[in-house]
C-alpha cells in the first residue's frame, strides 16, 4: 500500500500496475507545494529558474486535470 500523488500514479494506474484503494480516506485535495528561499533583494538565477518552473508546471498539470 502506498500514498501517491494523482500526477506520479495516473500512468501506473492506467497500466493497471496500481489499484486504487481506500478512496473514501483520500487527504484533503489542493494542499500547497511551497517554495522557501532565503529573502534577498535580488534572488540567484537558479532559485528564479526553479520558481518559474513550478509555477508553469503546477499549471499545465491543473489545465490536464492531473492535480486539482
Amino acid at each position: 500500500m502506498v500514498q501517491l500523488p494523482k500526477f506520479i500514479a495516473a500512468n501506473a494506474i492506467a497500466r493497471g500496475d496500481l489499484k486504487p484503494i481506500l478512496q473514501s480516506y483520500a487527504t484533503r485535495i489542493g494542499l500547497p507545494i511551497t517554495v522557501l528561499y532565503p529573502q534577498k533583494r535580488y534572488l540567484s538565477a537558479k532559485v528564479r529558474v526553479f520558481v518559474e518552473f513550478m509555477t508553469e508546471l503546477a499549471a499545465a498539470l491543473k489545465q490536464i486535470d492531473v492535480v486539482d
